[in-house]
C-alpha cells in the first residue's frame, strides 16, 4: 500500500511539474500576455518642458558635418557632450535646476574627434546665452 502511494505521489508530482513548465514557456513569451507598463500602473508622468535647451548645426566647407564632438564646459563635475546627426544638428536639453548656470551663460567646445573621416576642422569655443536661439557654426578647415 505505502509503494503504490508513494507511485502515486511521485506520478502526481511529475505530471504538475510538467504543466508548470509548459504554462510559463506558453505564458511567459507570448505577446498577448505581456502588458504595456501604463496599462498595469495607470499613465505615467506628465511630459515637461526643458528648463533650458541649446541646440545648432555645424556647418563645413561642404554643408553640414556629422559626426562632430559638441561638450558643455561646466566648472562642476557633471559634463555633458554629444554628436551631430546626419544633418549636422546637435541638441542638449536640461530638465533639472542643477544642471543649469546660474547667469544662462553656457561655454560649448566643437572638436573633430573623427580625423579625416567626415574632414578635418579646428576645434573652436562658441559662448552661447540662455534664449538666443539656436546657433550656426561654421568650421575652419584644417590646412
Amino acid at each position: 500500500m505505502k509503494r503504490i502511494a508513494f507511485f502515486g505521489r511521485l506520478t502526481l508530482r511529475k505530471i504538475l511539474t510538467a504543466l508548470i513548465g509548459a504554462a510559463s514557456f506558453l505564458f511567459g513569451s507570448c505577446p498577448w500576455v505581456i502588458m504595456e507598463s501604463s496599462m498595469m500602473y495607470g499613465p505615467g508622468p506628465e511630459p515637461r518642458e526643458p528648463l533650458e535647451h541649446i541646440s545648432g548645426t555645424v556647418m563645413g566647407n561642404e554643408g553640414p558635418v556629422k559626426g562632430f564632438w559638441v561638450s558643455i564646459l561646466c566648472d562642476h563635475s557633471h559634463n555633458y557632450y554629444t554628436f551631430t546627426n546626419q544633418s549636422g544638428n546637435f541638441s542638449f536639453y536640461f530638465m533639472d535646476e542643477w544642471s543649469i548656470h546660474e547667469d544662462g551663460s553656457y561655454t560649448l567646445f566643437f572638436q573633430d574627434v573623427d580625423g579625416p573621416l567626415n574632414g578635418e576642422y579646428k576645434s573652436q569655443t562658441v559662448q552661447w546665452c540662455s534664449g538666443s536661439g539656436p546657433l550656426e557654426i561654421v568650421l575652419e578647415p584644417i590646412d
